[in-house]
């Protein structure tokens, strides 16, 4: 029963993050972003993190599913979420290519919808959130041409971030 609850978690993820973090003005966001930007190991723990929820999402999908081959496809994607930094190369390359992140949500949506490939699905759904997460190309320019004491820093800084 409570796989079954923690399988339905995992999609609500893929829903409450995006609402709770895309463009917030708190101090607090403004900070995780400005590590993001800056920093190698707050883009490592991000990666490790999306690593993490992609194995337990597996754990829990096959202890619901466990006669279901299409797990053995995305545990491909697995292997190279445990590679930090292939995963952190791989999330920039989608960050900062819109054909490459609208080819990915395609095949995501397309995945879906195709019998047992819905663990495949939700882990590129986890991924091309992540890569969502990371920061703009303008990011790092931004925060040191400019003062966080301007006025309007944080919307100007978050419309690079997410730019």
């Amino acid at each position: 029963m409570m796989a079954k609850i923690l399988f339905y978690v995992f999609p609500l993820l893929l829903v409450v993050v995006p609402v709770l973090l895309h463009k917030k003005r708190g101090g607090k966001c403004i900070g995780c972003f400005k590590a993001l930007t800056l920093s190698v190991k707050a883009r490592k723990l991000l990666v490790n993190l999306v690593a993490l929820i992609v194995i337990l999402f597996h754990i829990d999908f096959y202890a619901i599913f466990p006669s279901d081959y299409g797990i053995m496809i995305s545990t491909i994607l697995i292997f190279v979420l445990l590679s930090a930094k292939r995963s952190e190369k791989l999330f920039q390359a989608i960050r900062d290519n819109v054909s490459f992140q609208t080819t990915i949500f395609g095949l995501t949506l397309m995945a879906a919808f195709t019998p047992h490939l819905l663990s495949l699905s939700m882990t590129m759904a986890f991924m091309l959130e992540a890569a969502c997460l990371f920061p703009g190309r303008g990011a790092k320019d931004f925060i040191m041409e400019h003062s966080r004491d301007e006025p309007d820093y944080a919307e100007k800084f978050l419309d690079v971030y997410f730019q």
